[in-house]
């Protein structure tokens, strides 16, 4: 039972880290968000936001907060 579930667990995470790799080619923008709008992928697509939203603290450093 114990090498099923390990069996299991490896398949899931090859898939998860195959499916990863996957999209990270398709990459157009990585935007954290930390305080502004700078697109850290370094393909220079950087984001315009609009309707006034506001940068707050979030769980891991900062958000965008969209009021509406």
């Amino acid at each position: 039972m114990c090498r099923k579930l390990t069996y299991l667990y490896f398949v899931l995470m090859l898939g998860l880290f195959l499916a990863s790799a996957a999209n990270a080619a398709d990459l157009v923008g990585w935007w954290k968000f930390d305080g502004d709008t700078l697109d850290s992928s370094g393909l220079d697509n950087e984001a315009t936001l609009f309707g006034g939203p506001d940068f707050v603290d979030g769980w891991l450093n900062q958000a965008v907060f969209l009021d509406g």
